[in-house]
């Protein structure tokens, strides 16, 4: 069943278009991952396709009920008493929740709306693990269909069926999860690499047949003063010709030259650098020592008497989980 259709959708800022859609459908059951490099449009595809934003031109169909999961802000619908116990909901007096505790928030809000299209944007920022567990095992039993970016590679590959990558402003959907995307996105690549070091190397080619012939032609001496004036006849008209037909040939290559299918070179990757001279050399055996520190937010206590340190060229991961807050009656 359709639940959703984009036609010619376009979108602009400033100079820059950000977007340019022919058509895209979302059908029941379907989980699609959005996928791009950062500042490639996708939020604002999501927004556009959920209905918050408007796009230039183009328009958007729905059949059924839409629900948006943006990135963090605070929401006021009313949530399910089942899903604030699933989510480990805060408290809602609670003076400041985290960014953690924001996104449940929201999630639970979408899920208790009753939608037949899920749009979320980064639903998966700030969730702890057994946070991603809930919402994958979640969103899997969700009836719908589903539109989703994350920067959870894990995450996309379990849950999706189908990727839209956006590059330029446009969306490319490739079949399967994350994992077959990459392998189908690579082989794409390969093969634009290809055909354009072809088109380049027969471009070059014809070119240089085509300077030469022009050489030729160019070499081609008018007659010498000694000739007679008859000779000099003859060897002008002789010599015409073959410049004549030289250029021709000439012609006719560059004509071949535009009529070959022109090939972009495909867009790489720049590489990312990160200059470790811009930071001095540190020669202590540890970075930081934690002696008897608490972590508070606003009035809310979070971790008293931390104690430890953190050693030169040690890898930290900071893990934990939701505790849900007693409340007394």
């Amino acid at each position: 069943m359709l639940f959703l259709k984009a036609n010619d959708l376009k979108k602009s800022y400033g100079n820059r278009e950000v977007l340019s859609v022919d058509s895209l459908h979302l059908y029941s059951h379907d989980r699609v991952g959005l996928v791009g490099r950062n500042g490639e449009g996708k939020t604002t595809l999501l927004s556009i396709l959920a209905g918050v934003r408007e796009p230039d031109t183009g328009h958007i169909e729905s059949y059924g009920k839409v629900g948006y999961i943006p990135q963090i802000e605070e929401t006021e619908q009313e949530i399910s008493g089942e899903l604030t116990s699933i989510w480990k909901l805060p408290n809602e007096n609670q003076e400041i929740i985290s960014g953690g505790e924001l996104t449940r928030r929201k999630i639970a809000t979408a899920l208790s709306s009753n939608a037949d299209v899920l749009i979320a944007d980064e639903p998966t920022s700030h969730l702890d693990i057994s946070g991603i567990e809930q919402l994958e095992k979640d969103l899997k039993s969700f009836n719908g269909a589903i539109l989703l970016t994350s920067h959870d590679k894990a995450f996309l590959n379990h849950l999706c069926t189908t990727i839209w990558e956006v590059e330029q402003g446009k969306v490319t959907v490739y079949e399967g999860n994350y994992e077959a995307y990459i392998k189908q996105k690579q082989a794409k690549t390969e093969k634009e690499n290809k055909q354009y070091e072809e088109y380049t190397r027969e471009k070059n080619r014809l070119k240089q047949a085509a300077q030469n012939l022009q050489a030729k032609s160019d070499s081609i001496r008018k007659a010498p003063k000694r000739m007679g004036n008859s000779e000099a006849r003859l060897h002008k008209r002789s010599s015409g010709k073959q410049k004549a037909k030289l250029n021709r040939s000439a012609e006719a290559i560059e004509t071949r030259i535009e009529k070959l299918a022109k090939k972009e070179k495909p867009r790489e990757d720049s590489p990312i650098i990160f200059d470790i001279s811009e930071f001095p050399s540190l020669h202590s055996k540890r970075v930081i020592r934690f002696n008897g520190c608490f972590l508070k937010v606003g009035s809310r206590m979070l971790k008293q008497h931390i104690f430890g340190d953190v050693p030169l060229a040690c890898r930290l991961a900071i893990n934990g989980q939701m505790v849900q807050e007693k409340r007394h009656y």
